[in-house]
């Protein structure tokens, strides 16, 4: 046994009030007397996530598809055309101009379709073309024949 003192260590009262116990504590019989033995700890489970059924699950938003629209029409020289509409990021107020790619073949890619785009092609952003809306699957290649 070493001459040494022993560390003790208070323990702060808890905030509820304390209740007596109706077994007398017990005291340490001597300073030899063996520690009993650490009670190992259980790793903690692993989290559960809930998911639901495929057929339950609420379905996710489609992701946008790159979807292309080609005009073939000649515009002559000097024109553009711009194309007006609703879905893929499009506006029916403000026309977005198409690249032209040959003499008569003007072209426009839109990354932001989720659903079905309707579009009408206009000359200039100004002249509409006649008939009736366009209309393209988000991730198609459409080729439209505009007349004005």
């Amino acid at each position: 046994m070493s001459a040494s003192k022993k560390k003790t260590t208070t323990r702060k009262p808890s905030p509820a009030p304390a209740t007596k116990s109706a077994a007398p504590a017990r005291k340490a019989a001597s300073r030899s007397a063996a520690r009993p033995a650490a009670v190992p700890s259980t790793p903690a489970a692993p989290a559960v996530v809930a998911s639901l059924p495929p057929a339950l699950a609420k379905p996710a938003a489609p992701r946008p598809s790159l979807t292309t629209i080609t005009a073939q029409v000649d515009v002559g020289f000097g024109n553009t055309l711009y194309i007006r509409g609703a879905g893929g990021g499009l506006s029916w107020t403000v026309g977005l101009p198409m690249t032209c790619v040959a003499a008569d073949l003007w072209r426009i890619s839109l990354d932001a379709a989720r659903q079905d785009i309707a579009f009408k092609v206009l000359l200039n952003d100004l002249a509409w073309s006649s008939g009736a809306d366009y209309i393209a699957t988000a991730g198609s290649t459409v080729t439209a024949r505009p007349s004005f």
